[in-house]
């Protein structure tokens, strides 16, 4: 009489061999994918070549039975795409910087009266030394903004009149306006169209000199090495 094998077991090993099937069905399945994903890969690529060498071009890469045959094959890098656009502009100089570097210029050749295009013209340049950075409207801007809160002082009298009867002393005149930046700009520009503007060192800034010429004093822009401490 032949031995009964208990039911668990049975279970156990028809379970096995469902896995088993469900395995090999989804191995096959996977093989067959991976089969069609490798046959659209090589169109797309011979699609690509084809394209390429009609441009009259050379392929980058090897030719797709080169790649099924050794999938590890070296692809060359391509040529390098084109620049990126330009990033935004840096924040430049401040105008706190800007408007010490006016101050201490100003102290340096302190001014009388309207000044004059190559008194403006030098603080332009000493700005532009210290500062290479900034724009140029910043420094107009700069200069005057300095002399709108520092007018210069009223310049000195007069030639004598012919004589005539006394009569009595008129009021003190006002301050002249301030030039504007714009009239900053159009003084700095035609002087510099017409006379250059010297390239000055940081030891050296620029700076207004009168000079006395066979016509008469003439104001000209110098680098000038400030006085050293004895």
């Amino acid at each position: 009489m032949s031995a009964k094998v208990p039911r668990r077991r049975v279970v156990v090993a028809v379970a096995g061999i469902v896995l088993a099937a469900l395995a090999l069905v989804w191995t096959g399945f996977q093989t067959e994918r991976q089969g069609a994903q490798i046959d659209a890969l090589y169109e797309a690529l011979t699609v690509e070549q084809q394209g390429v060498e009609d441009r009259g071009e050379s392929p980058i890469a090897p030719p797709p039975e080169e790649l099924i045959d050794d999938p590890d094959a070296e692809i060359p890098a391509g040529p390098p795409g084109p620049p990126g656009p330009s990033g935004p502009p840096g924040p430049g100089v401040s105008e706190d910087d800007l408007d010490a570097a006016v101050a201490r210029h100003f102290e340096k050749y302190p001014y009388q009266g309207e000044l004059s295009p190559a008194e403006l013209a030098a603080a332009f340049a000493a700005l532009l030394t210290e500062h290479p950075d900034a724009v140029n409207d910043q420094i107009y801007a700069a200069i005057s903004t300095y002399l709108t809160e520092n007018p210069p002082p009223p310049g000195p009298p007069g030639a004598d009149g012919q004589d005539g009867a006394d009569g009595a002393d008129g009021a003190q005149g006002e301050p002249g306006r301030p030039p504007t930046k714009d009239e900053i700009r159009t003084e700095v520009e035609a002087y510099i169209e017409e006379n250059g503007l010297p390239i000055c060192p940081p030891d050296a800034p620029a700076g207004p000199l009168t000079v006395v010429t066979p016509g008469g004093p003439v104001d000209i822009i110098a680098c000038i090495v400030p006085n050293q401490p004895e």
